[in-house]
């Protein structure tokens, strides 16, 4: 009979939820915010525990498991529409139950000693250096399969947008468009279109005109602390610019518009 530590049950089980969230936020481009993520790992690995109960009927681990799954989303990005949540839900599941139903194929396959599965839970007794690496290397290979996915896809570029207003930072999504040319008139200083309902409470001393094919307007806008961007490992910062808001941006995939030319990359 197989002994299972509870210390590396948790452990384990934690590291393999957050990186399922991590796959989940990358295909579904939420913000990752790493303490709403980290809760998230640690309820997934709370109801790891459920390998200690005897074993249970599949349906009642089926129905557990997506209840889990529905409290993980919740906690990890939130609720925001019924499209977006329900969209991160089947990706978290999706990713899921191809990563159990890998590891049970081995099981069954194999049969190694050193791996427990039971009720969807799942145990490694291995060294904590070999486990270190195992999780490195699926990580990795998860980042290349995305990459390619992505490339294949032909997706539109996506930054990760950090807006300082001096009293919080809100973190979104932005699509990169060169072609965003607005500028404050009387600066000359960059735009960024963002939201409006990602600074609900923001007073917006400024008035930005535009002009599209559709026709012309204005926007109001505010002059933030900072703003930094990140794609992959590079980090781009930009001097003054203005954040304008507008009600039209609404895209499941990002929350604001920005000319990536208008940032110093790092």
């Amino acid at each position: 009979m197989q002994v299972v530590y509870v210390d590396v049950l948790l452990v384990v089980n934690f590291f393999m939820t957050l990186l399922l969230l991590l796959l989940t936020a990358a295909l579904t481009k939420q913000p990752r915010r790493t303490v709403r993520l980290c809760i998230a790992a640690m309820l997934g690995a709370a109801y790891s525990l459920i390998l200690l109960a005897p074993k249970l009927p599949t349906w009642v681990v089926v129905l557990s498991k997506i209840a889990v799954a529905l409290v993980l989303v919740l906690a990890a990005f939130g609720f925001g529409s019924v499209k977006k949540y329900l969209r991160c839900l089947l990706c978290f599941l999706a990713a899921n139950f191809v990563l159990l139903g890998f590891i049970v194929g081995v099981w069954l396959l194999f049969r190694p000693r050193r791996i427990v599965v039971k009720n969807s839970a799942v145990y490694f007794d291995l060294p904590a250096r070999t486990l270190l690496l195992l999780a490195l290397a699926a990580y990795v290979l998860a980042l290349l399969i995305l990459r390619l996915y992505e490339k294949h896809a032909g997706r539109r570029a996506l930054l990760e947008l950090t807006v300082d207003t001096g009293a919080r930072q809100v973190r979104c999504f932005a699509l990169a468009d060169s072609g965003n040319r607005l500028r404050e008139p009387f600066s000359g200083a960059p735009v960024i279109v963002a939201c409006r309902s990602l600074f609900p409470d923001m007073e917006t001393p400024r008035v930005i005109p535009y002009q599209t094919v559709g026709g012309e307007g204005m926007l109001t806008a505010f002059r933030p602390h900072r703003v930094t961007v990140h794609s992959g490992k590079r980090r781009g910062t930009v001097g003054e610019v203005y954040v304008a808001l507008s009600e039209h941006i609404q895209n499941e995939d990002y929350q604001a518009v920005v000319d990536p030319k208008i940032f110093s990359w790092e």
